[in-house]
């Protein structure tokens, strides 16, 4: 496998926070998964009406993933500036970098 996952739950039902780390890149992203795909869907759908204010309120662009053929619905941020085949003295600001996407995804939506 050439990603590394951590997951974990949001406290709201059907809402869960993942870093994703492979060779060259990273990503953070919220899943929306829940066993009812009507819900899934209504949940994204109420998200994404948003777009521009959570867009905003990031400070960028995010991916928005309906998920049609996976488990659940995504929104994400990927960066290409490193990733776990880095050298071992950027790792620092690595996850710096990492921790600090996640917080403003977990705060703009």
């Amino acid at each position: 496998n050439s990603t590394r996952n951590l997951n974990t739950g949001s406290g709201v039902p059907g809402f869960s926070y993942l870093y994703r780390i492979g060779t060259g890149w990273w990503r953070v992203t919220l899943e929306i998964y829940h066993e009812n795909p009507d819900w899934n869907e209504a949940a994204f759908e109420f998200l994404r009406s948003r777009l521009v204010e959570i867009e905003s309120r990031f400070g960028g662009a995010l991916v928005w993933d309906e998920g049609p053929e996976v488990r659940g619905c995504k929104v994400s941020f990927e960066s290409r500036n490193g990733g776990y085949r880095s050298p071992l003295e950027q790792w620092e600001a690595l996850h710096a970098d990492m921790i600090d996407a996640m917080i403003r995804l977990h705060r703009a939506v």
